[in-house]
């Protein structure tokens, strides 16, 4: 009995160890992938290494207790989202001061007066006048140039996608007036190819009929 009991403690000892070393390995496992969560974290909101190094300092030597620290510390937006709300912001005052803004969607900057090329992203924005004499920077959102009147590309391709529009209907309108004429004259030629064909029905019944008469007399 007393050897059954030994073996039995010897057992939960060593099961007690075994529990006792998973929970460390699993401790440390969780110390170090919090200390690596803070440090892609705080470089996510901040480029400043003085903050990276305090992030990395505090999960580093304050295990489990120093991540909500960090949680407290840290910044409250990421580069992303600041960077979105400075551009927000920029996008207001452009508004505001009636600035063009750039086309392109991953662009979106206000761009000065004097700029035909957005210096960010590098798409053409604006276009000289036509005018030689004029050579007035001008939007292409414009019809026409401010300096001089004179129409815009802009406007000169308005008016030809007008025209070809109007082109366009003209063109349908003729060919569903030439279906609607054809399909008439189908229907027409089928009811006057259906009276003949009556007409010569009835004309063969009738002879038929006065041959039969005259078989019968005779």
């Amino acid at each position: 009995m007393e050897l059954l009991d030994g073996i039995l403690s010897e057992a939960m000892q060593s099961i007690i160890k075994y529990i006792g070393i998973g929970m460390i390995f699993y401790s440390l496992l969780i110390w170090f992938a919090s200390i690596v969560w803070a440090i892609r974290d705080i470089s996510n909101r901040t480029r400043d290494p003085v903050a990276i190094f305090i992030a990395m300092s505090i999960t580093l030597f304050l295990p489990f207790i120093g991540l909500p620290i960090y949680f407290i510390l840290r910044p409250s937006s990421t580069l992303v989202d600041t960077f979105e709300n400075r551009l927000q912001e920029q996008l207001l005052v452009a508004e505001m001061h009636n600035l063009d803004i750039c086309s392109n969607l991953r662009c979106k900057r206000p761009l000065k007066e004097n700029w035909i090329t957005c210096v960010y992203c590098g798409e053409q924005q604006r276009s000289l006048c036509v005018r030689i004499d004029c050579n007035t920077v001008i939007s292409n959102k414009w019809m026409h140039c401010p300096k001089c009147g004179t129409s815009t590309p802009t406007m000169k391709s308005h008016i030809q996608a007008k025209e070809s529009q109007a082109v366009n209907r003209k063109a349908s309108m003729r060919t569903s007036s030439n279906l609607a004429n054809s399909n008439k004259q189908l229907k027409s030629k089928k009811t006057f190819t259906s009276i003949k064909e009556s007409t010569a029905l009835f004309s063969a019944k009738i002879e038929n009929i006065i041959r039969k008469q005259t078989k019968s007399k005779k």
